[in-house]
């Protein structure tokens, strides 16, 4: 709950790690599709009726709604750490994106006067200027990615 509005505040859905599934194609017709900076294909992603999934070749497909948790189900044996963080830096923004919520490709740290997010491609240095402001005193609040939902006419990051 949000202290201020009295509003839900977004929560980290839950991840379910299913039975190893070994799919080398996504399970459907892929919508969006994510590329590393040299373009070679990272995941891919598409609707099936009521819920979304997230492809990532060779290793998982997510699966989502509009509420819950996310369902994993790995392509192989042994990579429930991978699957881990790649769920966190970059499944939980796409599903909170899905449930109404706004992402930011940004490190952040918190101000006297609130949050201070710095975007940028990777590798610009985001987190370096995060973290040195941390180390000078400012808390960090994110090290990748700020969510955040208009509420009242005030944002308020997560």
């Amino acid at each position: 709950m949000d202290v201020h509005t009295g509003a839900p505040v977004p929560s980290i859905p839950a991840l379910e790690i299913g039975a190893v599934r070994p799919h080398k194609v996504p399970p459907g017709v892929p919508l969006q599709t994510w590329r590393d900076t040299l373009g070679r294909v990272i995941a891919t992603g598409g609707r099936d009726q009521d819920s979304w999934w997230m492809h990532w070749p060779g290793l998982v497909t997510f699966r989502f709604g509009e509420r819950g948790s996310v369902r994993a189900e790995p392509a192989q044996h042994g990579v429930e750490a991978l699957i881990e963080d790649v769920f966190v830096r970059g499944v939980t923004p796409v599903v909170l994106l899905a449930r109404d919520c706004e992402g930011l490709h940004a490190s952040a740290v918190l101000g006297r006067r609130g949050l201070i997010a710095f975007c940028a491609d990777s590798g610009t240095g985001k987190s370096t200027l995060a973290l040195a402001l941390s180390a000078a005193g400012l808390p960090q609040f994110a090290d990748d990615t700020v969510m955040y939902r208009a509420t009242s006419g005030t944002l308020r990051a997560f």
